[in-house]
C-alpha cells in the first residue's frame, strides 16, 4: 500500500524533473537525463528496501549514501545547466572608471 509521504515525494519529484525540464530545456539527452532522474527517485520513493539491495550491489554501505550520492550527481547536472548570469561583481565595475 502507498503511504502518503510516498505520494508527497513522487509529486514532488514529478514537479522537480518537470520545472527542471522546462528550466533547461536545452536537448534531448538533457531531457533523457532529467527523466531518468525522476523515474530513479519514484521507483526509491515507491520501493525504499530496494535502495539498500542496489547500494550494497555497488559497494555502497547504505541506500540512504546511494540516495544522497545520486542527488548530487542530479544537482551538479542542475547547476552545470543552469544560464549563467554576469552577477554583481560585473555590474558593480560598470559605475567606477
Amino acid at each position: 500500500m502507498i503511504s502518503a509521504i510516498q505520494i508527497v515525494l513522487t509529486t514532488g519529484i514529478l514537479f522537480l524533473g518537470f520545472y527542471s525540464y522546462q528550466k533547461i530545456r536545452s536537448s534531448y539527452l538533457d531531457a533523457f537525463l532529467i527523466f531518468l532522474f525522476v523515474i530513479t527517485g519514484i521507483f526509491f520513493v515507491l520501493f525504499p528496501d530496494y535502495t539498500t539491495v542496489l547500494a550494497h550491489f555497488l559497494g555502497i554501505g547504505r541506500g540512504a549514501d546511494l540516495i544522497f550520492y545520486l542527488a548530487i550527481l542530479f544537482f551538479s547536472f542542475i547547476i552545470m545547466k543552469l544560464p549563467q548570469s554576469e552577477g554583481a561583481g560585473a555590474n558593480a565595475n560598470e559605475n567606477h572608471p
